[in-house]
């Protein structure tokens, strides 16, 4: 589907400033950091290795699942805008 890829290049050019943090989301990333450093500290090698796989296949399922919604709610966003269009001539 060439609109979906048009649409997840938007995704990626605008994927900074979809991010900027502000104080809540950087207090939780902070306490989520403080416990898995804890976490790390009490376990084995092994273990301390499978918990960096698990957490990058999590980091890879929200990359996909937030450009998802970046690109359906642009579509959606376009399909109402478009609509609206419509609706507005036919009046």
């Amino acid at each position: 589907m060439k609109s979906k890829k048009s649409i997840e290049k938007l995704y990626y050019m605008f994927s900074n400033e979809i991010y900027q943090t502000d104080e809540e989301i950087l207090k939780i990333a902070k306490e989520i950091s403080d416990d898995t450093d804890k976490l790390k500290s009490t376990l084995t090698p092994e273990q301390i290795k499978l918990l960096k796989k698990i957490e990058e296949n999590q980091n890879e399922k929200g990359d996909i699942t937030d450009k998802n919604i970046f690109v359906f709610a642009f579509s959606l966003a376009t399909k109402l805008f478009s609509e609206g269009l419509k609706e507005s001539k036919e009046k």
